[in-house]
């Protein structure tokens, strides 16, 4: 018992120094993702291992299954592949983690640098660590004692670092040297073993790089043994492997064999396309490769047969008993509608055969009810019998509609009269005709029908309007007269026809005597000025009709229908519409100005004084100047620049003359430039020196550092100081706070002019810490939080349902040393579970794993054999169990029993296998010290019942 509890003593003391030291390594408290609940670094070696699970262990890096570098970070046990583990590629100096010494380990190497020693990538690939990941790794190599150079089970808080991990550290071929294990020259340090990475399966060229099977190891390679190649990562022997037959990748066929690297065929098959068939029956290739049989056939004995009662026909196996296109044989093909049944071909369902087709009598128009019943034209087959569409009736073979059929009109064989058509079931001639005699005729003109049916006008008659009337011959009929349309002036040309009054009838045209025209129906004389050349043309503006046209007087020209005189007109001078403008008037048939003046544009202009014709036509007196006695003049004070009068004494273009340009922003006064009232001239521009950030003061002296012009000198703004040239606002900025210089750090912000830690943190030692959460400064600077506590609203306390053991952080339900409070020790065998010390739940059988613990250590001569067993008991097989359970221990004087069942603590043999609260006599055994997890089992044994199992 006292056993269990140092060594329980011992790992809660290392995990108490560790979670110290870390805290001190400045873990960050802001990485939720890693530490959710504490926001601390954990002690042990779990919370690392969270990061690693989170951030490492993934495929393709470092899983279980196929680990980079041969590092698992998945798997239980990692510090055993971590500590004080060789690294291929790296020199001894640098292993995996060096405890006490980070920047000779390996794995933080890979997780802080971009390019980590011994090459390779920076860890994780798919991203890197937070600096409080890095932070809490690095802190946790820096504390692990240098003695934990091998694998140190304390680390994980179990219960059996006991006596037996320091034998456990001489089993290796490693010597320790200051602290470091290292192995004999050509060896490597591997999972606590030093071995030759040149030779050795398991570590080949380099720790954890294991041989395949079939693989040896030689100078650092993988490589296979014998005759074998490797193929695909695999060894193999390319001579009988069929899928590397000769060469790596070359895989049989199906059915295949691989022999003396040759694919090849079993028995009687055949390759064909790179698979074995047998030729005798494969319906694919029967009798050789590549003769397939036809559909129905099948391959016997090498031959494409037809099955059953199946015939050949064509190259196809058929039924001739169903087949249609061989009904009864080859080449008897069934009509149409037919199929075959019994070898015969037959007409399907309710159809009737009717000259060697199969119909449907019921609907068959051509056989409609009985074979040749053929219907009328545009009859339909309904049930056996003919039907004219709806509206429509049979006549003589063909379905008519007696309603509009001329030659059915009405009904079956009524033909209309030629000419009349049906409407209604009626016949009907045109508009103005009627039918007589089978035929519709005009009977206003019709001479067989005149005026009625049948009414024929005699000889020298002719039918007009109805009537019969004489025939003229060649003379043509007016009413009941015969006249000769070439010569009648009253029929002249047609009947009715009248000429003028006054004209006669010529060739069946009226004519008007010469010198006259028909006007208004009478023969006009047209000379005369009402009619002059024609009816109605009156001369008028003055003219008079002279030969059949209106003209004006001698002298004069007609111009807009009233003679006028081109000579002095000025509206028509010269000739008709010629307007005199521009001040011109018309003289002697022209147009001219009056005396002094010239035309120009078509404008009388005087060129004396007219600035737009200046001296002549067209010359402009421009820019300013004035036409002076015929000559263009500037106005008096001005001179002519580039074309233009300018007053050189007051034009900023041209002061003092011409081209003299004021730039800057000056003016031109009294015919020099100069600048506004209170402006200086600085490179050739104005400035305002009491304002101008520029030009302060005077010319070319710039304000800097966000200072402002002000009645001509550099100043900062209201509320800012000059600091080395630029302003600052000294009572928030944290470099220049409350003065220039005076910086603000640790966290701190300016407030007012002075340095202060934001609401809620404190001052400690220059930097702001928040004290209701940080376990280093908790509740006051410097108060750190130990033992697994972390900070909450001040103070350190331990997470839920811990509870505060001597300044460490237990958990009352599983800790057998602190079982249901601080201090209660579960006794040997036992566990804790719900607060309460239980028997331990593995299974413990007497025979299998006590019987041989008492055998190896305590049965034997001059002990507890068989033969003078001291203080009579035997502990040799066969008689063990009965001398031990709920037997009185001899030294006790029978108030103890050597085992209890159900109650170790007060088994006497329990004490006896310790040392410790004996009757008399010695420990045992007597020679040696018992393994504290034989002892356990032992325990546990008793705890479960001591069963004689």
């Amino acid at each position: 018992m006292r056993l269990r509890i140092s060594a329980r003593v011992l790992v809660v003391l290392a995990l108490a120094c560790v979670s110290a030291l870390i805290a001190t390594a400045a873990c960050s408290s802001s990485d939720d993702a890693t530490f959710p609940s504490s926001g601390a670094c954990t002690a042990d070696l779990a919370g690392v291992e969270k990061i690693f699970a989170k951030s490492c262990a993934t495929s393709q890096c470092h899983d279980s299954k196929n680990p980079a570098g041969g590092l698992d970070l998945q798997s239980p046990g990692v510090e055993g592949r971590l500590l004080a583990l060789a690294s291929a590629g790296c020199s001894e100096a640098t292993v995996r983690v060096a405890p006490g010494d980070p920047d000779h380990s390996l794995l933080y190497l890979k997780v802080s640098s971009d390019t980590p020693a011994c090459g390779g990538l920076r860890m994780p690939q798919g991203g890197k660590l937070s600096d409080a990941e890095i932070e809490c790794i690095r802190g946790f190599i820096e504390n692990l004692p240098a003695a934990d150079a091998g694998v140190d089970a304390s680390l994980e808080g179990g219960a059996d670092a006991g006596p037996d991990a320091e034998a456990d550290a001489d089993t290796d071929a490693s010597t320790c040297d200051g602290g470091q294990c290292s192995c004999a020259t050509g060896q490597t340090f591997c999972g606590g073993t030093c071995v030759d990475t040149l030779s050795d399966n398991d570590n080949c060229g380099g720790c954890g790089l294991s041989c395949g099977a079939g693989k040896t190891c030689s100078a650092g390679v993988c490589a296979c043994t014998g005759s074998q190649t490797e193929c695909g990562g695999t060894c193999v022997d390319t001579q009988t492997d069929s899928a590397n037959c000769g060469a790596c990748g070359q895989a049989c066929g199906t059915g295949m064999t691989c022999s003396a690297g040759s694919c090849a065929c079993t028995g009687s098959q055949t390759a064909c396309g790179g698979t074995c068939v047998d030729t005798q029956t494969d319906s694919a290739n029967c009798g050789a490769c590549g003769q397939a049989c036809g559909t129905g056939k099948a391959c016997t004995a090498g031959s494409c047969t037809c099955t059953g009662s199946q015939t050949e026909c064509g190259g196809a196996c058929v039924d001739t008993q169903t087949d249609s296109a061989n009904c009864g044989g080859c080449g008897q093909a069934c009509g149409t509608g037919k199929t075959c049944s019994g070898g015969s071909c037959v007409c399907a369902g309710s159809q009737t055969e009717c000259g060697g087709a199969c119909v449907d009598t019921q609907t068959d128009s051509a056989n409609c009810g009985s074979c040749g019943n053929g219907c009328a034209t545009g009859a339909s087959c309904t049930g056996g019998s003919c039907q004219c569409p709806s509206g429509q009736t049979a006549c003589n073979g063909a379905c008519v509609n007696t309603q509009t059929d001329g030659t059915n009109c009405g009904s079956c064989g009524n033909t209309c009269a030629t000419g009349a058509s049906c409407s209604g079931g009626s016949c009907q001639c045109p508009s103005g005709q009627t039918a007589c005699n089978g035929v519709c005729v005009d009977l206003g003109s019709d001479g067989a029908n005149c005026g009625s049916c049948g009414n024929v006008c005699g000889s020298g008659k002719m039918c007009s309007a109805g009537a019969c009337v004489v025939d003229c011959g060649s003379l043509a009929t007016c009413g009941t007269s015969c006249v000769d349309l070439s010569s009648n002036a009253q029929n002249c040309g047609s009947c009715g026809n009248a000429c003028p009054t006054g004209g006669s009838c010529v060739s069946s045209g009226c004519q008007c005597p010469s010198g006259s025209s028909n006007c208004s129906g009478t023969c006009t004389d047209i000379t005369t000025s009402q009619n002059c050349g024609a009816c109605g043309n009156v001369c008028s503006g003055g003219t008079s009709c002279q030969g059949g046209s209106c003209q004006c007087p001698s002298g004069q020209a007609l111009c807009g229908g009233v003679c006028k005189s081109t000579q002095s007109d000025s509206q028509n001078c010269g000739g008709c519409g010629i307007v005199c403008g521009g001040g011109t008037s018309c003289q002697g048939g022209s147009c001219q100005c009056p005396v002094g003046q010239t035309l120009c544009g078509g404008v009388c202009k005087s060129t004396g004084s007219d600035s737009q014709n200046c001296g002549g036509c067209g010359i402009v007196c421009g820019g300013g100047t004035s036409c002076q006695g015929g000559s263009c003049q500037c106005p008096s004070g001005q001179t002519l620049c580039g074309g233009v009068c300018k007053s050189t004494g007051s034009d900023s273009q041209n002061c003092g003359g011409c081209g003299v340009v004021c730039g800057g922003g000056t003016s031109c006064q009294g015919g020099s430039c100069q600048c506004p009232s209170g402006q200086t001239l600085c490179g050739g521009v104005c400035k305002t020196t009491g304002t101008d950030p520029n030009n302060c003061g005077g010319c070319g002296n710039v304000c800097s550092g966000g200072t402002t012009c002000q009645s001509g000198s550099c100043q900062c703004p209201s509320g800012q100081t000059n600091c080395s040239g630029v302003c600052k606002t000294t009572s928030t900025d944290p470099n220049n706070c409350g003065s220039c210089g005076n910086v603000c750090m640790g966290g701190m912000t300016c407030q007012s002019s002075a340095c202060a830690c934001p609401s809620g943190q404190t001052n400690c030692a220059g930097v702001c810490k928040t004290t209701s959460t940080d376990p280093n400064n908790c509740g006051s600077c410097g108060n750190v939080c130990m033992g697994g506590k972390t900070c909450q609203s001040s103070s350190c306390t331990c997470p839920s349902g811990e509870m505060d053991c001597s300044g460490v952080c237990e958990d009352t339900q599983s800790d057998p040393n602190n079982c249901g409070g601080c201090g209660l020790v579960c006794g040997i065998g036992t566990d804790c579970s719900g607060g309460a010390c239980v028997c331990s739940p593995a299974s413990v059988s007497f025979a299998a794993d006590v019987q041989p613990i008492f055998t190896a250590k305590c049965a034997s001569a001059g002990c507890h054999a068989s033969s003078s067993p001291q203080a009579g008991l035997v502990l040799a097989s066969g008689s063990a169990y009965a001398s031990i359970v709920n037997v009185n221990a001899a030294q006790c004087g029978g108030t103890r029993k050597r085992v209890l069942p159900g109650d170790p603590d007060n088994s006497y043999i329990i004490d006896k296998l310790l040392g410790s609260n004996l009757c008399g006599g010695a420990k045992m055994p007597a020679s040696g010290t018992m393994d504290p997890g034989q002892i356990d089992t032992i325990a546990a044994w008793i705890c479960a019942g001591a069963q004689n199992n």
